[in-house]
């Protein structure tokens, strides 16, 4: 938003403040040349020393490497599913760790009590079924949530990217118990 960009503009160019260093991230195609951020970033490289880095999806390698350490296994013993989930999520990183916690939410993945060890079942209609867009698969997510923290999380969405619980049961116009009741299925989901 704008206030947070002219903040961030006074950080960067303050001169009282040094030894400051800011890390932020954006969707470039989201960020077109008109863009508040885009004018901030352009007006800023110009005097002060800003440094941009792309940063792409995960090759098929790092995926795999993702996967077995999320499950405990060697790289070769997940290649199947880790194969499946890059396809999917196409080396997005946030995709994969959803598709993941899908997967273990619906039961295909599972933690063996006997040896230890994750197991999964390789039933590629599981992920046939998902969207490969990761908004149309959030906006599924959200879908799934009951119809009051579905209304809660919207009425916070207006709120803004952070926001307080007392605010939001105002706005909710419930207590903050019930608010926060209202707020928990969203809160486990992630």
């Amino acid at each position: 938003d704008v206030p947070t960009l002219e903040l961030l503009h006074r950080l960067v160019t303050s001169r009282e403040l040094s030894h400051l260093l800011i890390i932020g991230a954006y969707r470039s195609k989201e960020v077109s040349v008109g863009h508040p951020l885009r004018l901030l970033v352009d007006d800023l490289q110009t005097s002060q020393n800003i440094r941009q880095i792309a940063l792409e999806p995960l090759d098929q390698g790092s995926v795999t490497q993702l996967v077995a350490t999320a499950l405990h296994r060697e790289p070769a013993e997940v290649s199947q599913l880790s194969d499946m989930l890059y396809h999917k999520a196409q080396g997005n990183p946030f995709f994969t760790n959803e598709l993941l916690r899908l997967l273990y939410k619906e039961g295909a993945i599972a933690l063996e009590k006997s040896s230890g060890k994750w197991n999964w079942d390789l039933d590629a209609t599981r992920l046939a079924e998902v969207s490969s867009d990761v908004v149309e698969f959030m906006v599924d997510s959200l879908r799934e949530l009951q119809p009051e923290t579905q209304n809660v999380l919207k009425l916070a969405a207006c709120i803004g990217g952070t926001f307080d619980l007392h605010l939001l049961a105002a706005v909710y116009q419930h207590s903050i118990v019930d608010t926060a009741a209202a707020l928990m299925p969203a809160l486990k989901q992630h």
